[in-house]
């Protein structure tokens, strides 16, 4: 069982006196529609974010990694295929987080520098293999736990009276689940 590493942590916030917030989204599916709603919604907002994506979905949508990468949102690695982790050997691993580094690579002509673990689970060995690959693992201070569909107004209140929700936190979302965009402003 992979638990979360003893020696290494994910960074969850980011330490600033401004009363600022760090948004990341993350795309596994085919959620497009969804996806446009939210860069339109963080465009009318002059919000900037970072989009973490599954490889294999970059390479099906590369008009939108083009689109989040020219409105000067940060894009990371998800891994390729967005493999539980739990299940695949090292070797796999390893292909998975190079797989989604060079698809995104070949689309952009940029190399993306941080990392976020399918489902936040990791270990010493994974965190090691990214240092190495000079990604930065990202993790998220306040989760909004948006995949449940509980309605728009438990996620804002999830967002707005989590104990972490502080200068510098960083907010986890998923695209494509189902009160995200209608809440999103109000969190914004």
């Amino acid at each position: 069982e992979i638990t979360n590493s003893n020696k290494y942590k994910a960074i969850t916030n980011v330490d600033t006196p401004e009363p600022k917030v760090a948004l990341t989204f993350e795309i596994n599916g085919n959620n497009n529609s969804e996806l446009t709603k939210t860069l339109d919604i963080l465009k009318e907002h002059n919000i900037k974010a970072t989009f973490f994506v599954v490889g294999a979905w970059a390479q099906k949508n590369i008009d939108f990694i083009k689109k989040i990468h020219n409105d000067n949102h940060q894009l990371g690695n998800h891994t390729q295929t967005h493999s539980n982790i739990n299940s695949i050997t090292e070797t796999q691993f390893k292909s998975e987080v190079k797989g989604c580094s060079k698809t995104i690579k070949n689309i952009l002509g940029v190399e993306v520098n941080v990392f976020k673990f399918p489902n936040n689970k990791y270990n010493d060995t994974h965190m090691e293999f990214i240092y190495d690959n000079s990604l930065y693992p990202i993790g998220a201070s306040v989760i909004s736990n948006d995949y449940k569909e509980l309605g728009k107004e438990k996620l804002i209140e999830t967002i707005s009276q989590s104990n972490n929700l502080k200068n510098g936190a960083i907010l986890e979302f998923n695209i494509g689940s189902k009160y995200l965009n209608e809440a999103l402003p109000d969190i914004i």
